[in-house]
Protein backbone atom coordinates (compact mmCIF):
# COMPACT_ATOMS: atom_id res chain seq x y z
CA UNK A 1 0.00 0.00 0.00
CA UNK A 2 1.27 3.45 -0.91
CA UNK A 3 -0.46 5.11 2.04
CA UNK A 4 2.58 4.98 4.31
CA UNK A 5 4.74 6.74 1.70
CA UNK A 6 2.28 9.65 1.68
CA UNK A 7 2.53 9.72 5.47
CA UNK A 8 6.31 9.98 5.35
CA UNK A 9 6.20 13.19 3.37
CA UNK A 10 3.50 14.78 5.52
CA UNK A 11 5.20 13.88 8.79
CA UNK A 12 8.47 15.39 7.69
CA UNK A 13 6.85 18.81 7.55
CA UNK A 14 4.67 18.46 10.64
CA UNK A 15 7.00 17.14 13.34
CA UNK A 16 8.57 20.46 14.20
CA UNK A 17 5.23 22.28 13.94
CA UNK A 18 3.67 19.91 16.47
CA UNK A 19 6.40 19.42 19.03
CA UNK A 20 6.47 22.79 20.81
CA UNK A 21 2.69 23.41 21.13
CA UNK A 22 2.06 19.80 22.18
CA UNK A 23 4.64 19.87 24.94
CA UNK A 24 3.51 23.30 26.08
CA UNK A 25 -0.15 22.27 26.14
CA UNK A 26 0.36 19.13 28.20
CA UNK A 27 2.66 20.92 30.60
CA UNK A 28 0.22 23.81 31.07
CA UNK A 29 -2.75 21.52 31.68
CA UNK A 30 -0.77 19.38 34.12
CA UNK A 31 0.14 22.55 36.08
CA UNK A 32 -3.44 23.85 35.86
CA UNK A 33 -1.98 27.02 34.35
CA UNK A 34 -4.97 28.73 32.73
CA UNK A 35 -3.07 31.42 30.85
CA UNK A 36 -0.45 29.04 29.47
CA UNK A 37 -3.15 26.54 28.44
CA UNK A 38 -4.94 29.25 26.45
CA UNK A 39 -1.68 30.31 24.79
CA UNK A 40 -0.86 26.72 23.81
CA UNK A 41 -4.38 26.13 22.48
CA UNK A 42 -4.28 29.33 20.45
CA UNK A 43 -0.98 28.21 18.90
CA UNK A 44 -2.71 25.02 17.78
CA UNK A 45 -5.72 27.00 16.54
CA UNK A 46 -3.41 29.21 14.46
CA UNK A 47 -1.71 26.13 13.03
CA UNK A 48 -5.10 24.51 12.39
CA UNK A 49 -6.48 27.58 10.58
CA UNK A 50 -9.70 28.19 12.52
CA UNK A 51 -11.91 29.65 9.79
CA UNK A 52 -14.14 31.88 11.93
CA UNK A 53 -12.77 33.01 15.28
CA UNK A 54 -16.16 34.46 16.30
CA UNK A 55 -18.01 31.14 16.23
CA UNK A 56 -15.34 28.46 15.88
CA UNK A 57 -12.72 26.95 18.15
CA UNK A 58 -11.33 30.26 19.40
CA UNK A 59 -14.73 31.45 20.58
CA UNK A 60 -15.33 28.22 22.47
CA UNK A 61 -11.91 28.34 24.13
CA UNK A 62 -12.57 31.91 25.26
CA UNK A 63 -15.97 30.88 26.63
CA UNK A 64 -14.37 28.12 28.71
CA UNK A 65 -12.17 30.70 30.41
CA UNK A 66 -10.58 29.43 33.62
CA UNK A 67 -12.21 26.02 33.14
CA UNK A 68 -10.06 25.17 30.10
CA UNK A 69 -7.40 22.99 31.84
CA UNK A 70 -10.07 21.06 33.74
CA UNK A 71 -12.11 20.63 30.56
CA UNK A 72 -9.14 19.24 28.62
CA UNK A 73 -8.35 16.76 31.38
CA UNK A 74 -11.96 15.58 31.53
CA UNK A 75 -12.36 15.36 27.76
CA UNK A 76 -8.98 13.67 27.47
CA UNK A 77 -10.19 10.95 29.81
CA UNK A 78 -13.40 10.49 27.77
CA UNK A 79 -11.41 10.27 24.52
CA UNK A 80 -8.81 7.83 25.85
CA UNK A 81 -8.33 5.00 23.36
CA UNK A 82 -7.67 2.53 26.16
CA UNK A 83 -10.86 3.40 28.05
CA UNK A 84 -13.14 5.79 26.14
CA UNK A 85 -16.52 7.03 27.37
CA UNK A 86 -18.38 3.75 28.01
CA UNK A 87 -21.73 5.30 27.09
CA UNK A 88 -20.46 6.19 23.63
CA UNK A 89 -22.27 9.52 23.80
CA UNK A 90 -19.34 11.72 24.86
CA UNK A 91 -21.68 14.19 26.57
CA UNK A 92 -18.70 15.68 28.43
CA UNK A 93 -17.62 17.14 25.05
CA UNK A 94 -20.38 19.60 24.02
CA UNK A 95 -18.50 21.22 21.11
CA UNK A 96 -16.33 19.80 18.35
CA UNK A 97 -15.00 20.84 14.98
CA UNK A 98 -11.82 20.09 13.03
CA UNK A 99 -9.75 22.61 14.98
CA UNK A 100 -11.01 21.54 18.40
CA UNK A 101 -10.33 17.95 17.39
CA UNK A 102 -6.73 18.97 16.66
CA UNK A 103 -6.43 20.27 20.23
CA UNK A 104 -7.87 17.07 21.70
CA UNK A 105 -5.65 14.94 19.49
CA UNK A 106 -2.45 16.84 20.23
CA UNK A 107 -3.21 16.83 23.96
CA UNK A 108 -3.75 13.06 23.93
CA UNK A 109 -0.75 10.86 24.63
CA UNK A 110 -2.12 7.69 23.04
CA UNK A 111 -2.40 8.58 19.35
CA UNK A 112 -5.99 9.85 19.17
CA UNK A 113 -6.24 10.89 15.50
CA UNK A 114 -7.36 14.26 14.21
CA UNK A 115 -10.75 13.54 12.67
CA UNK A 116 -11.30 16.02 9.86
CA UNK A 117 -12.50 15.90 6.27
CA UNK A 118 -9.46 14.20 4.76
CA UNK A 119 -9.16 11.56 7.46
CA UNK A 120 -12.92 10.89 7.27
CA UNK A 121 -12.76 10.46 3.49
CA UNK A 122 -9.72 8.18 3.59
CA UNK A 123 -10.98 5.95 6.40
CA UNK A 124 -14.44 5.69 4.89
CA UNK A 125 -12.90 4.68 1.57
CA UNK A 126 -10.71 2.06 3.24
CA UNK A 127 -13.80 0.61 4.92
CA UNK A 128 -15.63 0.49 1.59
CA UNK A 129 -12.65 -1.19 -0.09
CA UNK A 130 -12.64 -3.83 2.66
CA UNK A 131 -16.40 -4.36 2.31
CA UNK A 132 -16.05 -4.97 -1.40
CA UNK A 133 -12.99 -7.20 -1.06
CA UNK A 134 -14.78 -9.39 1.49
CA UNK A 135 -18.17 -9.58 -0.24
CA UNK A 136 -19.93 -7.30 2.25
CA UNK A 137 -20.76 -4.40 -0.09
CA UNK A 138 -24.47 -5.25 -0.21
CA UNK A 139 -24.79 -5.48 3.56
CA UNK A 140 -25.76 -2.55 5.81
CA UNK A 141 -22.84 -0.45 6.98
CA UNK A 142 -22.18 -1.41 10.65
CA UNK A 143 -22.39 1.52 13.10
CA UNK A 144 -18.82 0.86 14.30
CA UNK A 145 -17.56 1.35 10.73
CA UNK A 146 -19.71 4.35 9.90
CA UNK A 147 -17.32 7.29 9.57
CA UNK A 148 -19.27 10.42 8.58
CA UNK A 149 -17.88 13.02 6.23
CA UNK A 150 -16.89 16.44 7.57
CA UNK A 151 -18.13 19.62 5.93
CA UNK A 152 -19.50 20.18 2.46
CA UNK A 153 -16.51 19.35 0.26
CA UNK A 154 -17.92 16.74 -2.09
CA UNK A 155 -14.47 15.69 -3.30
CA UNK A 156 -13.78 14.37 0.22
CA UNK A 157 -16.50 11.74 0.29
CA UNK A 158 -16.48 7.95 -0.01
CA UNK A 159 -18.73 8.28 -3.03
CA UNK A 160 -15.96 10.16 -4.81
CA UNK A 161 -14.21 6.79 -5.11
CA UNK A 162 -17.28 4.53 -5.02
CA UNK A 163 -20.40 6.31 -6.32
CA UNK A 164 -22.67 3.47 -5.20
CA UNK A 165 -21.25 3.21 -1.66
CA UNK A 166 -23.45 3.47 1.42
CA UNK A 167 -23.48 7.10 2.56
CA UNK A 168 -22.03 7.25 6.11
CA UNK A 169 -23.61 10.64 6.75
CA UNK A 170 -22.16 14.10 7.38
CA UNK A 171 -21.09 15.92 10.53
CA UNK A 172 -23.03 19.17 10.42
CA UNK A 173 -21.89 22.55 11.71
CA UNK A 174 -25.50 23.77 11.93
CA UNK A 175 -26.44 25.74 15.03
CA UNK A 176 -28.78 23.81 17.29
CA UNK A 177 -27.11 20.45 16.69
CA UNK A 178 -23.75 21.17 18.31
CA UNK A 179 -24.04 18.67 21.17
CA UNK A 180 -25.23 15.79 18.99
CA UNK A 181 -22.58 16.59 16.38
CA UNK A 182 -19.85 16.75 19.03
CA UNK A 183 -20.80 13.31 20.31
CA UNK A 184 -20.76 11.78 16.83
CA UNK A 185 -17.47 13.53 16.05
CA UNK A 186 -15.79 12.30 19.23
CA UNK A 187 -17.07 8.79 18.61
CA UNK A 188 -15.69 8.79 15.07
CA UNK A 189 -12.27 10.00 16.25
CA UNK A 190 -12.04 7.30 18.92
CA UNK A 191 -13.24 4.56 16.56
CA UNK A 192 -10.68 5.58 13.93
CA UNK A 193 -7.98 5.44 16.60
CA UNK A 194 -9.05 1.97 17.72
CA UNK A 195 -9.27 0.76 14.11
CA UNK A 196 -5.78 2.10 13.42
CA UNK A 197 -4.39 0.38 16.52
CA UNK A 198 -5.90 -2.94 15.47
CA UNK A 199 -4.69 -2.53 11.88
CA UNK A 200 -1.14 -1.88 13.06
CA UNK A 201 -1.29 -4.79 15.48
CA UNK A 202 -2.08 -7.10 12.57
CA UNK A 203 0.38 -5.51 10.13
CA UNK A 204 4.07 -6.30 9.60
CA UNK A 205 6.25 -4.13 11.83
CA UNK A 206 7.90 -2.47 8.84
CA UNK A 207 4.60 -1.06 7.56
CA UNK A 208 3.62 2.52 8.44
CA UNK A 209 7.15 3.47 9.45
CA UNK A 210 7.97 7.02 8.42
CA UNK A 211 11.76 6.87 8.77
CA UNK A 212 13.16 3.37 8.94
CA UNK A 213 16.56 4.47 10.26
CA UNK A 214 15.28 6.74 13.02
CA UNK A 215 15.32 5.58 16.63
CA UNK A 216 11.79 4.85 17.81
CA UNK A 217 10.31 4.85 14.31
CA UNK A 218 8.83 1.39 14.88
CA UNK A 219 7.22 2.33 18.19
CA UNK A 220 3.39 2.11 18.22
CA UNK A 221 2.89 5.87 18.62
CA UNK A 222 5.27 6.65 15.76
CA UNK A 223 3.52 4.17 13.48
CA UNK A 224 0.13 5.64 14.41
CA UNK A 225 1.44 9.08 13.48
CA UNK A 226 2.68 7.77 10.13
CA UNK A 227 -0.68 6.10 9.53
CA UNK A 228 -2.72 9.22 10.20
CA UNK A 229 -0.31 11.29 8.09
CA UNK A 230 -1.02 8.91 5.21
CA UNK A 231 -4.76 9.32 5.73
CA UNK A 232 -4.41 13.11 5.55
CA UNK A 233 -2.71 12.84 2.18
CA UNK A 234 -4.96 10.18 0.67
CA UNK A 235 -8.11 11.95 1.81
CA UNK A 236 -7.49 14.98 -0.41
CA UNK A 237 -9.09 12.88 -3.14
CA UNK A 238 -10.03 9.30 -2.18
CA UNK A 239 -10.03 8.27 -5.82
CA UNK A 240 -6.25 7.93 -5.50
CA UNK A 241 -6.85 4.94 -3.22
CA UNK A 242 -8.58 2.77 -5.81
CA UNK A 243 -7.07 1.23 -8.91
CA UNK A 244 -9.89 2.33 -11.22
CA UNK A 245 -10.55 6.05 -11.02
CA UNK A 246 -13.91 7.66 -11.58
CA UNK A 247 -14.40 10.69 -13.80
CA UNK A 248 -15.09 13.96 -11.93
Amino acid sequence: MALHRHGQRRLAGNDAAHARPVGALRDAVDRDDVAATHVACEAIVEWGADRNSRVGASAYLVALGDRLPLYLRASGHALSLSEPDPSGTFRSIPRMNSTLCKIHSLYAADGLPIYESRVAAAVGTLVEMWRRDTGRAAQPLPPMLRFPAVGNQLQRRVRRAFPDAVDPGVLSYNLGSEIATAGRWASAAVRVGLLMEETLRRSPSERFVAWTGRHGAHAPRARLAAFVGALFMAGYDPRCMVTTTVDA
